[in-house]
């Protein structure tokens, strides 16, 4: 599948929405956007029956671990973006089950 949208880049007028061309994309993020930040997110775009989510990234390393993640049996979206926002792309990458546990949403045997 093609990619839709690889980045955007505009400025957060919300935790969540960042307006690009006069554009507002509401984006799911690890961390809450800053308000009046000019920012550059790398996109993973989720297309369901029922919505369009763009998942979004200050990073394409962040990115690239993300889209790792949700290709996981029993791990879904949100438990990506807990892994990354409680434990961060290094703990991630090191596969350090002890601090994995750790994220919201993340036990023993998922870890």
């Amino acid at each position: 599948m093609g990619v839709m949208i690889g980045y955007l880049e505009g400025r957060a007028v919300s935790a969540r929405i960042v307006v690009c061309a006069g554009v507002g994309y509401t984006v799911m993020t690890p961390e809450p956007l800053r308000v009046g930040e000019d920012v550059r997110l790398w996109v993973s775009t989720q297309v369901r029956e029922d919505s369009i989510t763009l998942f979004a990234f200050r990073t394409e390393q962040e990115l690239a671990v993300y889209e790792a993640l949700v290709k996981l049996p029993g791990v879904g979206a949100q438990t990506a973006l807990a892994l990354l926002r409680d434990v961060g792309v290094r703990c991630v990458v090191a596969k350090d089950a002890s601090v994995l546990k750790r994220a919201n949403g993340v036990g023993a045997k998922l870890a």
